[in-house]
């Protein structure tokens, strides 16, 4: 009778449905899955890394984290990798990891920046504020990639009217007297979400120094998106039929 692979070894299989029902049973094991998935992130293919840091995000437990942070920052990360490990970072530790995303928001990879700029929005600290807002003068002119509600110059936007701190503030000052001055800049859609969820930065609104800031939570859950609230490990993907002990070549 054939031997049962452990966990591990299914985790490290090249036959992907092995893989697949691997990483959903970690997702279902707890701690012991975090610590499995942990375990192998680095030991699996590129593509497949992907797949382990997405399923991280989903999961909790005392390795994963770190494990993370060792492969996002680990020399040749993909950029999919990098993308992946942020977002599972901000789905497990918050605003604990601002300063992942702050030193991903440096990156030369533009898609990167734009992960760990969704990251410090929706769950990130205000320690990447004068960085976030040098960025949004980089981009405001770059044509919008999709017409996707919220862009990234609104996402860059929501994460500094977030911690504008207070009515008068310097940082309400700035931001606000910089959406003014570059409203024409704005497409039709971020014109409609500024509107919709901080009216007082709008050209017609109260003189700069008395806007108030917008609802910093409202913001926050709207850059969120499905990005962070829904799975992104598919529990219910490739079969598994024929048992994984008959592949005996596959790892």
């Amino acid at each position: 009778m054939p031997r049962t692979k452990s966990l591990k070894e299914r985790l490290l299989s090249r036959h992907y449905p092995t893989f697949h029902g691997a990483v959903a049973e970690c997702l279902r094991s707890g701690e012991t899955g975090d610590s499995a998935l942990a375990e192998a992130l680095l030991s699996v293919t590129k593509d497949r890394r992907v797949v382990i840091a997405a399923a991280l995000g989903d999961i909790r437990g005392d390795a994963g984290t770190e494990a993370l942070r060792n492969a996002i920052d680990g020399p040749g990360a993909s950029r999919d990798l990098r993308c992946a490990g942020l977002l599972a970072l901000a789905k497990r530790v918050g605003a604990s990891a601002s300063a992942d995303f702050a030193r991903h928001l440096a990156s030369s990879d533009f898609v990167v920046k734009s992960y760990a700029m969704i990251c410090l929005a929706g769950a990130g600290d205000d320690r990447a504020w004068d960085q976030a807002l040098k960025r949004l003068n980089q981009i405001v002119d770059q044509p919008r990639r999709n017409a996707n509600d919220p862009s990234d110059v609104a996402i860059t936007i929501g994460y500094l009217a977030r911690h504008t701190l207070a009515i008068g503030s310097r940082r309400s000052i700035a931001l606000v007297r910089w959406v003014r001055e570059h409203w024409e800049r704005l497409t039709d859609t971020e014109r409609r979400w500024l509107a919709r969820h901080w009216p007082g930065c709008v050209p017609n609104g109260p003189e700069v120094a008395s806007v108030v800031p917008p609802d910093a939570e409202a913001i926050r859950q709207a850059v969120r998106g499905p990005l962070f609230d829904a799975p992104a490990f598919d529990l219910d993907g490739p079969s598994t039929a024929g048992s994984p002990d008959d592949d005996d070549d596959d790892w």
